[in-house]
């Protein structure tokens, strides 16, 4: 299944109830043309020490599903750390080469709650059942020189008689829809849907999806938010 990724930089983002109690900020990195480093601050909520691993990865699209490489591109410090009850760590990272700022790069730093001996041997419990060991996935973005933000828009009739929205990002910066309103003549919906996509430059992706109710004619409107900006879109009904 693709993963995507609607994440506000500065916002605290918490994980509790059956997973280790830790807050992250920012949870989402943009750097600009003449920035090549930057850090989060990861902070232990809980009353129990936490060993964390980070690792960095390359991340890419290929017919609109993700992909993850390793890389070297990015240097994290510390790559493995204890976060102590109540306490703080900051996690820097920066970049390694030089990069095409023609268009947008992006990397994920994937960071793990490494198992204590004693998980390893019986996993924690908690009021809530068993204790799950946490992941997160951080997405940082190195923008390019100059940003393009357009986009292409159609709605078609599947077999089986769904919408398939298709959007194809043609700038050069991903961008994220967050939401999703389809209408005809009509005021009530056809397709109404919140969601958190990620499309990358060049990358394209499809929603199918059950309409609430009968199409009335072929001209549709999309209500769209993507990046937080909402947009109107006119669009033909293809068959």
């Amino acid at each position: 299944m693709r993963s995507s990724t609607l994440l506000i930089a500065g916002l605290l983002f918490a994980l509790s109830a059956a997973a280790s109690d830790l807050a992250l900020m920012p949870v989402r990195i943009v750097l600009k043309p003449n920035e090549d480093r930057a850090a989060l601050t990861l902070t232990n909520q809980g009353n129990d020490p936490v060993v964390m691993q980070v690792e960095p990865v390359s991340w890419t699209q290929v017919d609109g599903q993700d992909r993850y490489e390793p890389t070297r591109d990015l240097l994290v410090n510390p790559p493995v750390f204890t976060v102590g009850a109540h306490q703080a760590q900051v996690i820097r990272i920066g970049l390694r080469k030089k990069i095409d700022r023609q268009h947008e790069v992006a990397y994920r730093l994937i960071m793990r709650e490494v198992p204590s001996p004693q998980q390893e041997a019986s996993p924690l419990s908690t009021a809530n059942g068993v204790r799950v060991l946490l992941q997160l996935r951080v997405p940082v973005y190195f923008n390019p020189e100059t940003i393009t933000t357009s986009a292409n828009w159609k709605v078609s009739r599947t077999a089986d008689g769904q919408l398939a929205i298709e959007v194809e990002n043609t700038g050069n910066v991903h961008m994220v829809v967050s939401n999703l309103v389809v209408r005809d003549a009509d005021p009530t919906p056809l397709v109404e849907e919140k969601m958190s996509v990620a499309v990358f430059p060049g990358q394209s992706f499809t929603w199918k999806r059950k309409l609430l109710r009968q199409a009335k004619g072929n001209k549709l409107t999309l209500a769209v938010v993507t990046d937080g900006n909402q947009r109107t879109v006119e669009v033909n009904l293809s068959p």
